[in-house]
């Protein structure tokens, strides 16, 4: 076996794909301008982690499923300081609750900002939610794992969870009136 087959060989075995690909013709660069061995070496791991991080930027792209075409030219910043104003006036309250999360699917954009009022009054504020939905299952209402996850463990870190069992309070004062209306 040659040197050439030899280093090329063991360039990919150490997953120096770039460098495989790139160093005949770096070398040939090298040898008409007349680099030092140090300037061809650095110029090749500079093309190795240059290809590597383009790369990885790609994987996580392409990981992140974002929608198609959308650019931050086109992205609303009013939106943003209107909910940060809306944010900064719920910031007076103390406690702020909300009843039933989960009882309505909600939008992207509708769980989006609930999220932001999470995040907006973790360690800052009180939120009391009252949900028929476990932990488990808020993906189905964030519609996004991610942000749902995100959302748990913000409300779970300094939070107190209350689980209540049994038959919901409303269904049974609704058997209660109905069976006082039999009596009667």
């Amino acid at each position: 076996m040659t040197d050439i087959h030899t280093l090329e060989r063991l360039l990919r075995k150490l997953r120096l794909t770039r460098i495989a690909s790139e160093w005949h013709s770096q070398e040939k660069r090298a040898l008409a301008e007349g680099w030092t061995r140090s300037r061809y070496l650095l110029s090749l791991c500079s093309e190795e982690a240059t290809h590597r991080e383009s790369e990885r930027l790609r994987r996580y792209i392409k990981d992140a499923r974002l929608p198609v075409g959308k650019t931050l030219a086109e992205y609303d910043f009013g939106q943003v300081s209107e909910l940060n104003e809306v944010l900064l006036k719920l910031a007076r309250y103390r406690v702020i609750v909300i009843d039933d999360l989960g009882y309505v699917k909600r939008d992207n954009a509708e769980t989006g900002v609930l999220f932001e009022l999470i995040a907006h009054r973790y360690e800052r504020g009180s939120l009391i939610i009252t949900s028929n939905h476990p932990f488990s299952t808020w993906g189905n209402i964030f519609v996004d794992e991610t942000m749902a996850v995100a959302a748990a463990d913000r409300l779970i870190h300094h939070g107190y969870i209350f689980e209540v069992t049994g038959e919901s309070y409303r269904k049974k004062m609704s058997k209660a009136a109905i069976q006082q209306s039999a009596k009667q």
